[in-house]
């Protein structure tokens, strides 16, 4: 290919290879190129330029796939750029597919041995989801770098609550894991029978609250018959935001002293309304 282009009132022609132009996606170091599949969740990821171009993606591969549930799946990541890691617990990364990207909070990360654990609610039809339930060893992965999410606190608390549901798995471990051994805890994790085994198999120390027909139901019976412990403390509250909400409101009718309260909503319900503290939610489970 010929331009011609004019400098100091003279005409001058530059002779482009077209051949040796790089690519968009090599100018981005890397890419994902669907190859022969059998399904729109095999990807290929390839690198041009080592492990990749930046701290700010990991090209990762599955190391391990453990079924905690029929619905909850802990898939374990390796790469050579999570071996000094930056991350405190709390952060989320984010699992980059084809044209479209999801948040996780990793439930447990090893800097040194370069490994990230994330757990996995598989619900529904989406690409994560179909991602995840058709991942096994060796199957290639980006993530981007952690980022910060849910914040934890900079005192050390003499007790610390967490409630939440099956969206936050990851989320307790990785907050709860990280506490001293001398913090008491406690707390309740909302989710259907079938799927409490998750709870016990990620050695959470935390109570099951099986929900039956609605959303929030069962943790705002749990916490109207927790007593807390005395003295400050810390409660993080997660999962569906309505039930996260209202939580939040039955707590407001406690003492709490100088205990500090993170909330954040992970997801809403489409069907929801926020009810007076005494009364339970009623939100259509799917």
């Amino acid at each position: 290919m010929h331009r011609d282009r004019k400098r100091m009132g003279q005409v001058y022609t530059v002779s482009l290879d077209v051949q040796l132009l790089p690519r968009n996606d090599e100018l981005l170091g890397s890419f994902i190129r669907p190859v022969a599949c059998r399904n729109e969740n095999d990807y290929q990821f390839h690198s041009y330029w080592g492990v990749g171009l930046s701290r700010k993606r990991h090209s990762v591969a599955v190391a391990e796939v453990q079924d905690l549930s029929p619905r909850v799946r802990r898939i374990r990541f390796s790469g050579e750029t999570l071996t000094g890691l930056t991350w405190s617990p709390g952060d989320k990364v984010k699992l980059r597919l084809r044209g479209v990207s999801r948040s996780y909070t990793p439930a447990m990360v090893d800097e040194d041995q370069g490994w990230m654990d994330v757990i996995f609610f598989l619900h529904g039809r989406g690409p994560a989801t179909r991602w995840a339930a058709g991942a096994g060893v060796g199957t290639r992965a980006m993530l981007t770098k952690p980022e910060k999410s849910f914040k934890r606190g900079k005192k050390e608390p003499a007790w610390a609550l967490f409630m939440g549901d099956e969206t936050t798995l990851g989320l307790a471990q990785a907050l709860l894991s990280a506490l001293p051994s001398r913090t008491v805890v406690m707390g309740a994790i909302e989710i259907t029978a079938g799927d409490a085994p998750a709870v016990q198999g990620l050695g959470l120390p935390l109570s099951v609250a099986i929900r039956d027909d609605h959303y929030g139901d069962a943790l705002v019976d749990w916490l109207t018959q927790a007593t807390l412990p005395e003295g400050d403390g810390v409660i993080w509250i997660s999962g569906e935001a309505v039930t996260v909400r209202t939580l939040k409101k039955v707590l407001s009718e406690r003492d709490l002293g100088k205990t500090s309260v993170k909330t954040k909503g992970y997801w809403k319900a489409k069907r929801r309304s926020v009810h007076a503290p005494t009364e339970s939610l009623r939100i259509a489970a799917k």
